[in-house]
C-alpha cells in the first residue's frame, strides 16, 4: 500500500510539473534572419535585432507586443547603419576584447542621438518594447571612481527619460546591476549571461567560480526583490544544446530564474523553460524550371501538411544545400525533386548530417540523384539496376491503393531493404525477385516506382495515403490543428465577387447592365456579407460615352450603400517580384487562385488547393473554390455549370473539411439566365447549411494566422499562441472533450463526423486541456451559433457570451443540469433536446447570454 501511495504521489508531481511547465515564463534571444514565428510565438519575451525583422509581415502584428528590440547602449554596434551618425568625440575607449568601441553616456548629445536614432525609428516601424545591451560598458571607459560614478548617474538619468518620454514601453536590461535600485520601477526584466556555464560550449571559457556566482546572488537577490523577472543566457555549442541543455535549464529554474540557452552567435532557436513544438516541414524543391505555386511539392503536399496543422517550408535546392544550423527547427525534412540533384555525394553526406539531429528525411518519387548502390547502402537499401521487366504485387501496406491501386508497369531497379520497420510496397520481379518501392525506415522513409502519386488523363492521384505516409514516415506528432474552415462550430461562409463585367449587357433584355442585376437580386436579396470588388477603369469618365461612365458609377454607388457589403480592389498591377510586398505593405488583404474544383467526375485530393503560398515573408491566400470560368469552359459554357460548385462544397466538407464555403464570381454571371440561376442555386443551398456568414477581409487574416501560431504541450494541456483572428481548434477525434474548468478562454466545442472543433474566444494565448473519459467534469458550453463571439466572461459559476453577426442569430448551447440562460433580447423561439437548447431569433443579429448555475 505505501508502494501504491509513492507511486501516486510521484505521478502527481510529474503531471503537476508538466502543467507547470507551460505557465512558466520562457525567453527567447534570436539574432537571426527570417525569424520562424511557429517556433518564438510562445514565449513571454523575444528579444531581436530589430534590424533582420520584417516588420510589415503578418507574424509581427501578431506578436510585436512580447518582443523587444536590441539597443546597444554605451558601445557601437557596427551592423546597425544609424551608427554612421556618431560623432567620433563621443567615442571614450576601445573594447578590445570584444572589438567594439565605448561611447560616452555622459554626453547628453550622444544621449539624445539615442533616443532620435535607434529608438523612435524602431517605435515607428511598430516595436513597442526594448532591449538595452552593454549598460556596463562606460566603466571600461571611465579612468576614475569619480568619472564612474558620473557616468552610472548619467546612465540612470537617461533610462528614467526613456520611461517619461515612452511610458507604455517595456524593457529588458543586461545586468545593469549598479543602477538597478534607481530604476527598478520601469524594468520588465534583466538578462544576464552565464550563470552557470560561463562562457562554455566552443568558446573555451570556464565555468562562473563559486566566487563570482556568490558576487552574482546578492545582485540577483536584490532584483527579485523587486519583483523583477531574471533571465539567465546561457552558451552551449549546438550539438550540446541537445543532450546538456535541460539540465541546466532545472537549475536555472530552481534558482528562480527564467532560462534560455543558446549557441554563442544566438542565430538557432535555443531551450527554454517552455519551447515550441515544430511544425514546419522543409520540403526541397527544384524552382529551376516551374513558379514554385505549380510545383507537385505545393500543389499536392502542402493541402496535407496543412490539414495536419504543419507548415510546408519550400527550399529551392538550386541555392545549395541549407546550413545544417538553419534546419534544427524543422519537424522534418522532404526531397521531393523531379530531377537528380547535381552533386550527390555532398547530398548524402548532408543528409548523414540530418540524420545526427534525429529529423526524419522522405524522399519521393526518386532518390534525388542518390540512385547508386555505394549511396544508398548508407541508408540500408540494396539498389540494382536490372533488364526492364513486368512486375507483380507481392505485398502492400493498408497505406497503398488511397485513391488508385500501384501501377504494374515495366520496371528497371530493384531495391532490396535491411532494417526497415515496415515494408509497404513491394513488387515481384522475374526469377521470384522482389523490390521493397515504398517502406518506413529508422530515418525516414521513401515512395519511388509508382508507389507515391500516379499520372492518369493529367489527373494527380495518390497511392499511398499521404496522411498516414507523411505522419508516419516523418514520425509527426499528432497536433491540435489551428482551423480556419470553423468557427462556433460552424462552416464558415464567405463570397467576394470579381468586378468584371459589371457593364455588360444583359441577353434577355439590353436595357439593364449585368451590374444591375447582381445588385437586385444577389446583394439585397440574399442579406449575408458580400465582399464586392470594381475595376477603377469602369469609373473613370469616358469622353466616348459619358452616359455610360455615370450609369455604372451609380450601380456602384448602390451597391456599397448596402450595410452587407464590403469594397475591395479588383486588382493591384505590379511586377512580380514586387506586387506581395507592396500588397503587405500597405497592409492590402489579398484573396485569388487556388484551384479548388473538386467534383464528383474529378474527386481527387489534387483538386483542392492548400491555404496559401508563402513569397518571401508575405502569403498570397487562395480562394476556397474556384470561380465560374473553372465550371464553364472559360466561359464558353454550358452557362450553368457553375451549380457544380456545390459538389465542390460538398466534397471539401466531408470527410475532412478542408474548406469553407467560398462563393466566388464574376459581375458579367448577371448577363445570361442561366448563370443568374447557378448562382441562386448556390446561394440557395449554401444558406440551408449550417453555416457562419462573414466578410472575406475576416477570412483572409485566419490565413495568416495559421502559419505564424505557436504552440507547445505537456501530457494533455496545450498552450496556442499567436491566434489574433482564428478561433478554432481542431482535434481528429469524433468524441474528444475538454475540460472546461481548466480550459478558461474555451467557448465551446463541436462534434462532427470525425472530428472535433473547440471554439475559442478573442485571446491571443490559450490553455486547452483534453480531457480524458475518466476525469470529465460536465459544464454548459456553447455547441455552435451563426455569429461570432466578441465577448467572453467565463466565471466559475456564471458565463456571459456576446455574439454578433449578420443575419437572424441562431445558438445551439449545453447547459448543464442546474443551469439557466437569461436572453438579451427576448429569444424568439426555443428548441429544447436532449443535451441541447437551441435559441432562435427573429430580426436579432446581436444577443448577450448570461449562464447562470447553482452554487
Amino acid at each position: 500500500m505505501k508502494q501504491l501511495f509513492k507511486i501516486v504521489i510521484l505521478l502527481f508531481f510529474t503531471v503537476t510539473f508538466l502543467f507547470g511547465n507551460l505557465k512558466d515564463k520562457s525567453a527567447m534571444v534570436y539574432y537571426g534572419k527570417d525569424i520562424s514565428y511557429s517556433m518564438v510565438g510562445i514565449h513571454d519575451y523575444i528579444i531581436v535585432q530589430p534590424e533582420l525583422i520584417d516588420v510589415y509581415s503578418h507574424g509581427f502584428k501578431i506578436y510585436k507586443e512580447k518582443m523587444y528590440a536590441y539597443v546597444s547602449i554605451n558601445e557601437i554596434q557596427e551592423s546597425i547603419k544609424e551608427y554612421k551618425y556618431v560623432d567620433k568625440s563621443w567615442v571614450i575607449s576601445e573594447n578590445r576584447e570584444w572589438g567594439s568601441k565605448v561611447l560616452d553616456i555622459k554626453n547628453r548629445d550622444y544621449q539624445e542621438f539615442i533616443f532620435k536614432r535607434l529608438i523612435e525609428p524602431r517605435m515607428k516601424d511598430g516595436f513597442q518594447n526594448f532591449f538595452f545591451d552593454t549598460l556596463d560598458s562606460y566603466q571600461l571607459g571611465t579612468k576614475t571612481e569619480k568619472e564612474r560614478e558620473t557616468s552610472r548617474k548619467e546612465l540612470i538619468h537617461f533610462l528614467k527619460e526613456f520611461h517619461t518620454r515612452y511610458p507604455d514601453a517595456k524593457l529588458i536590461l543586461n545586468r545593469g546591476f549598479d543602477v538597478i535600485d534607481e530604476v527598478h520601477e520601469g524594468i520588465e526584466a534583466v538578462l544576464f549571461e552565464s550563470y552557470y556555464n560561463g562562457l562554455g560550449g566552443e568558446t573555451g571559457y570556464k565555468e562562473l567560480s563559486d566566487g563570482d556566482r556568490e558576487w552574482l546572488d546578492i545582485y540577483l537577490d536584490k532584483i527579485k526583490a523587486y519583483d523583477i523577472n531574471i533571465i539567465s543566457l546561457e552558451y552551449l555549442s549546438a550539438d550540446e544544446i541537445d543532450t546538456k541543455a535541460d539540465k541546466i535549464i532545472e537549475k536555472i529554474k530552481a534558482r528562480g530564474m527564467i532560462p534560455y540557452i543558446s549557441h554563442r552567435e544566438l542565430v538557432i532557436y535555443g531551450k527554454s523553460s517552455k519551447n515550441a513544438i515544430k511544425r514546419e516541414i522543409l520540403t526541397l524543391v527544384d524552382e529551376m524550371l516551374n513558379d514554385r505555386k505549380e510545383l507537385s511539392a505545393h500543389k499536392n503536399g502542402a493541402v496535407i501538411l496543412e490539414y495536419m496543422g504543419y507548415i510546408q517550408t519550400l527550399y529551392d535546392i538550386n541555392k545549395g544545400l541549407p546550413k545544417i544550423d538553419k534546419i534544427r527547427h524543422y519537424a522534418g525534412i522532404i526531397l521531393w525533386l523531379d530531377e537528380s540533384y547535381y552533386a550527390p555525394k555532398e547530398l548524402l553526406e548532408w543528409i548523414k548530417k540530418v540524420k545526427a539531429l534525429d529529423i526524419k528525411i522522405l524522399f519521393v518519387n526518386n532518390f534525388s540523384g542518390l540512385e547508386n548502390n555505394k549511396y544508398l547502402k548508407k541508408l540500408g537499401i540494396k539498389y540494382k539496376n536490372v533488364k526492364k521487366q513486368s512486375i507483380e504485387i507481392l505485398s502492400q501496406s493498408s497505406m497503398i491503393g488511397y485513391e488508385v491501386e500501384p501501377s504494374l508497369s515495366l520496371v528497371n531497379i530493384q531495391l532490396k531493404v535491411k532494417h526497415s520497420i515496415k515494408s509497404l510496397l513491394v513488387y515481384k520481379l522475374e526469377n521470384s525477385k522482389e523490390s521493397t518501392v515504398s517502406a518506413i525506415m529508422p530515418w525516414g522513409g521513401y515512395a519511388i516506382n509508382g508507389s507515391f502519386i500516379v499520372n492518369l488523363k493529367k489527373d494527380n492521384l495518390w497511392v499511398v495515403n499521404p496522411f498516414k505516409f507523411f505522419k508516419e514516415t516523418l514520425r509527426l506528432k499528432e497536433l491540435i490543428v489551428p482551423d480556419v474552415t470553423t468557427e462556433n462550430g460552424r462552416r464558415l461562409l464567405f463570397t467576394h465577387v470579381d468586378g468584371a463585367g459589371i457593364m455588360k449587357r444583359v441577353e434577355s433584355d439590353q436595357e439593364y447592365f449585368s451590374g444591375e442585376i447582381i445588385l437586385n437580386e444577389i446583394l439585397k436579396h440574399y442579406k449575408i456579407p458580400h465582399s464586392v470588388s470594381i475595376i477603377k477603369a469602369n469609373l473613370v469618365d469616358n469622353s466616348f460615352d459619358m452616359k455610360l461612365s455615370k450609369k455604372i458609377t451609380e450601380i456602384v454607388k448602390n451597391m456599397y450603400k448596402l450595410s452587407n457589403t464590403e469594397s475591395l480592389a479588383h486588382s493591384v498591377l505590379l511586377q512580380k517580384e514586387f506586387s506581395q510586398t507592396i500588397i503587405n505593405k500597405n497592409d492590402i488583404l489579398n484573396i485569388n487562385t487556388g484551384k479548388t474544383s473538386i467534383t464528383i467526375d474529378k474527386p481527387w485530393l489534387s483538386y483542392i488547393g492548400p491555404l496559401a503560398i508563402k513569397r518571401g515573408n508575405y502569403y498570397h491566400i487562395y480562394t476556397g473554390a474556384q470561380n465560374e470560368i473553372v465550371f464553364t469552359n472559360n466561359w464558353f459554357g454550358p452557362f450553368w455549370g457553375f451549380k457544380r460548385v456545390v459538389q465542390t462544397f460538398k466534397l471539401t466538407n466531408s470527410p475532412r473539411r478542408f474548406k469553407p464555403i467560398d462563393i466566388y464570381y464574376h459581375i458579367y454571371s448577371g448577363s445570361k439566365k442561366a448563370s443568374l440561376k447557378a448562382l441562386k442555386y448556390i446561394f440557395d443551398w449554401s444558406l440551408k447549411q449550417d453555416v457562419l456568414p462573414i466578410f472575406t477581409s475576416e477570412y483572409i487574416p485566419k490565413v495568416k494566422d495559421f502559419y505564424e501560431i505557436s504552440m507547445a504541450n505537456e501530457y494533455n494541456l496545450w498552450l496556442i499562441d499567436g491566434m489574433d483572428s482564428l478561433t478554432t481548434l481542431r482535434i481528429e477525434k469524433a468524441d474528444a472533450s475538454i475540460d472546461f474548468k481548466k480550459s478558461k478562454t474555451t467557448l465551446g466545442i463541436k462534434h462532427f463526423e470525425n472530428h472535433t472543433y473547440i471554439s475559442l474566444d478573442k485571446s491571443k494565448k490559450h490553455f486547452i486541456k483534453i480531457d480524458k473519459e475518466e476525469e470529465y467534469m460536465p459544464d454548459s458550453y456553447l455547441i455552435s451559433s451563426n455569429a461570432q463571439v466578441v465577448k467572453f466572461i467565463n466565471n466559475l459559476k456564471s458565463k456571459q457570451i456576446v455574439f454578433k453577426g449578420y443575419v437572424d442569430l441562431e445558438i445551439d448551447l449545453h447547459l448543464q443540469r442546474g443551469c439557466k440562460i437569461y436572453s438579451k433580447p427576448k429569444v424568439d423561439n426555443v428548441n429544447q433536446s436532449r443535451g441541447s437548447i437551441k435559441l432562435f431569433y427573429k430580426g436579432t443579429k446581436n444577443a448577450i447570454i448570461n449562464i447562470k448555475c447553482k452554487e
